[in-house]
Formats: structure tokens, sequence, C-alpha cells
């Protein structure tokens, strides 16, 4: 039988609570993140509400976008909520946020389109449509204002690395590290 001497272990470590980051959904990040979310929901529920046979092909298109807009506006809350951009150090996730977010951005402008283009194509619940097109406006300038946050952001990560490698230290030629 072993025995196990209780008074010898070390102590668990005071941070093994994790710590969530509250505070992002009170930052402009966090702010154009919910009212993406909450657009892209209310857009798809217009979109269905004002479905129309003439246009299958665009709304397919602009479901899909949206679809993947609320995914992921979801999963960034919840990337940030939990500190992963703090801790993930072998991805760039500013810059992995800026690239995402621009090509989704190509996409609303696209769906921005077909949703003002659909707008006359049916006679029938053209008010669902119209508030819908009018919400992916709106969507698209929230997804051009979030790029810029995501610019800021990584040329402030940007400008952080750059200042902590050039700390003053150059090799000189009269150094004995000089390979001659």
């Amino acid at each position: 039988m072993a025995v196990v001497n209780l008074e010898a272990q070390p102590p668990p470590p005071e941070n093994t609570k994790r710590q969530y980051n509250f505070k992002f959904f009170k930052s402009n990040e966090g702010c154009t993140r919910i009212i993406e979310a909450v657009l892209s929901l209310a857009i798809i529920i217009l979109l269905v509400a004002g479905y129309c046979e003439l246009n299958t092909g665009r709304h397919g298109t602009m479901l899909f976008v949206l679809v993947v807009t609320l995914i992921e506006s979801i999963f960034i809350m919840i990337f940030m909520a939990m500190r992963f951009d703090e801790t993930v150090t072998m991805v760039d996730v500013p810059l992995s946020l800026l690239l995402n977010d621009g090509i989704l951005t190509i996409f609303h402008f696209i769906i921005a389109n077909l949703a003002l283009l659909s707008i006359g194509s049916c006679p029938d619940s053209k008010g669902p449509r119209i508030t819908a097109a009018l919400f992916t406006l709106i969507l698209l300038i929230l997804m051009i204002a979030q790029n810029y946050f995501n610019y800021q952001r990584w040329q402030e990560k940007r400008n952080a690395q750059d200042s902590g490698k050039n700390s003053g230290t150059t090799i000189t030629e009269s150094s004995p590290t000089v390979l001659t």
C-alpha cells in the first residue's frame, strides 16, 4: 500500500480558473460583432418571409453568406471572450480576422447588390425584401467598419512586434560574432 504525504504536494496554481474577457463586448469590435450577428439573423428571417420563386439562385447565395456571417461572428465572440486571441501564438489572429472579414465584406457587397436587384422581381411580399435589402446595406457598412477595426488591431500588433525587435542592439564590424 502506497502512502501519500499530503503536506509534501505543491498547492494548485492560483490561475487555474479561466478568466473571461467580457470587456470585449463593450469595445467597438465587440459591439459591431453583436450587431453583425443580430442583423444576419434578422436578414435571414426576412429573406425567408420574402421568398420568391423567381429569384431562387439569389436567395440561396444570400442565405449562405448570411449563415456564414452569423456563425463567424458567434465564433469570434466566443474566441475573444475566452481570451484565445492572447494565448494563441501560432497564428497571427488580427491578420486572420482582417483577411477573413475582408473576404466576407466582398461577399456582402455581392449580396447587397443581389438584394437590391431582387426587390422588384416578384410582386408578392415586397416589404420583407425591401427591409432585407436595407439591412443588408447596413450590414455591408458594418463589415467595412469591422475591417477598419481589424486593420487597426493588426497594425498595433505589428508595431509592437517591430518595436520589440529594434531594441537598439546591433552587430558591428568590430564585434567578434561577425564572420569574415
